[in-house]
């Protein structure tokens, strides 16, 4: 009866021996599929390595292709077009007044010479024109500006030349210089063409009668 209790006793112990190490190598952390590390999720991947942020062009640059690529010469475009979406498009460069279009960018123009505004930068070179004085005005550093009293100048001259000059004024026979004008001389009196209107003033010589005569109204 002993050798039997000790037989089974023996039987039982390696039974629970056996479930034992069947515990100790079945059981454990169960995996998940979530639980993929990140250099084993990297490893799955296809195509480049992406770091979940958009891709935004700069200032001048527009998508292509989804990529940012440069605005054309003469063109411009705000920053942060995302490379991620659709094709984009840069805006013309309009130029300003008394500017044009040099190799697809604005500049001003040359002195003495304007241009209205809107010349399209990405469009050919343009040029400024002339600019011409007007009646009784001179050319000083490429702008026209009136005449000295006293003086004149026809029209026409370029401001975009070098500086020009105006005529004095010669008042005619029977007239005078009164404040750098030609005015008619007083009854009575006389003067001989030729003073000049940009000096200062002159007189009327008073007329005498010769012998013989009488003044009668002046």
């Amino acid at each position: 009866m002993t050798q039997s209790l000790s037989a089974k006793t023996f039987l039982q112990t390696v039974l629970i021996g056996a479930m034992g190490l069947v515990f100790t190598f079945g059981c454990g952390t169960p995996s998940h599929p979530d639980d993929t590390s990140e250099e084993d999720a990297g490893s799955l991947s296809s195509g480049p390595a992406r770091d979940g942020d958009a891709t935004l062009c700069a200032y001048g640059e527009r998508v292509k292709n989804n990529t940012c690529v440069p605005c054309p010469p003469g063109t411009t475009n705000a920053a942060r077009d995302d490379a991620a979406g659709d094709d984009t498009s840069c805006d013309s460069t309009l130029c300003l007044s008394n500017q044009r279009v040099q190799d697809n960018s604005c500049v001003g123009c040359p002195a003495g010479t304007t241009n209205a505004a809107g010349d399209d930068a990405a469009g050919d070179d343009t040029s400024c024109d002339s600019t011409r004085c007007a009646d009784g005005e001179r050319v000083r550093n490429n702008a026209c500006v009136p005449c000295a009293s006293g003086t004149t100048n026809e029209a026409g001259d370029d401001a975009a030349g070098d500086d020009t000059s105006c005529d004095a004024t010669l008042c005619r026979e029977g007239e005078r210089v009164q404040n750098s004008a030609c005015v008619t001389c007083p009854a009575g009196t006389a003067n001989a063409a030729g003073d000049d209107a940009s000096g200062d003033d002159t007189s009327c010589d008073s007329t005498r009668c010769a012998d013989g005569e009488r003044v009668r109204k002046n």
